[in-house]
Order: C-alpha cells, then structure tokens, then sequence
C-alpha cells in the first residue's frame, strides 16, 4: 500500500545565522510509505544534491538534512523543505523558514548625485553619499578626514543616507 506523507516539519533555528559559517538544517517528514522523497529549495530554487542527505527509519519516518554556507545574499531568503511519495501524484507538503543571516558591514561610497566629476574644480564644495548595509543594522556611521570626525549618526535603520559636507573654510 502506497500512503503520501502526512507531516513535514523544518528545524526551526532560535538563533540567527552568520555569514560564511556552515550549518545543517534537518527536514523531518512522517507517514509516507514508501518512505518520502525530500527536495529542498531556496527561494523556489531547487537545491543542488550535493549539498542534501536523506535517511529513513521505522515506523515511516524521512529525515532530510541539508548543509548550508550563508551569504548576504542569503538573508530573508525563503527555505522550504518538500516531502512527497513518487508513487502517489501530488503528494508533495512543504515546511518553510526564513533564513535570518547576520553579515559584517558593506559601505558603498559615492560623490554626490548632483556633481559631475569633471566639472568641479579647486575650491568647489563637493559631498558624498553613503550608503550601508549591514544585519544587523549599522548603529553609527562615522566620517573621519584624517583624525577630525565631521558627523555622528545614531539611528537605527537597515539602510540610511548621511551627508557630510566640507567648505573651503573647513580646511
């Protein structure tokens, strides 16, 4: 007798997770005779084989593991775990969670929107955008000429623009 699996349930992770740093998520799925195929995705994105494991135990009990290295990129990123029986058509359930991936700060500078590079000349005031990313979010930004800081930022955003600005006054 073929059944299709009648539960399927994702590790839930209390703790967020670090870039670069390799972790295992466990996939656990029951009543599926024969036992249940498990399939990962990320972010609808079949998972590549490799990184997946699969065993089975009495009582028709499938436990899929995969092995992750997070990214950036991987953060808010939808995980979701599938069990089905091959046997018996749309028997797939799926379990999802959302990857919470702490990273170091990535800081994008650039010259102001409004200047044009090749029109500005000695004694011109210029500025320059900032623009970070982080998880968790930047507390402060700072900017530094040599040792004089020009601005403190204490706000608490995923991404913010500061501007800082200098007059030939300012040295």
């Amino acid at each position: 007798m073929n059944l299709r699996p009648l539960s399927v349930r994702v590790e839930e992770r209390a703790d967020p997770l670090v870039a670069g740093q390799q972790y295992s998520f466990s996939c656990e799925s029951q009543g599926s005779r024969p036992s249940a195929t498990i399939t990962w995705f990320e972010d609808g994105v079949e998972v590549d084989s490799l990184r997946t494991h699969t065993r089975s135990s009495p009582g028709e009990i499938t436990i899929g593991t995969l092995t992750l290295v997070p990214t950036q990129g991987d953060h808010g990123s939808i995980l979701k775990c599938q069990a089905s029986n091959p046997l018996v058509p749309g028997s797939g359930i799926t379990d999802t969670v959302e990857l919470n991936v702490q990273y170091p700060p990535v800081v994008v500078l650039e010259m102001g929107r409004n200047l044009v590079p090749s029109a500005i000349k000695q004694g011109d005031d210029v500025y320059f955008e900032c623009r970070v990313k982080a998880n968790p979010p930047p507390y402060r930004v700072t900017w530094a000429r040599g040792v004089s800081i020009y601005l403190f930022a204490n706000e608490r955003e995923p991404i913010r623009r500061y501007l800082a600005t200098q007059s030939p006054e300012d040295g």
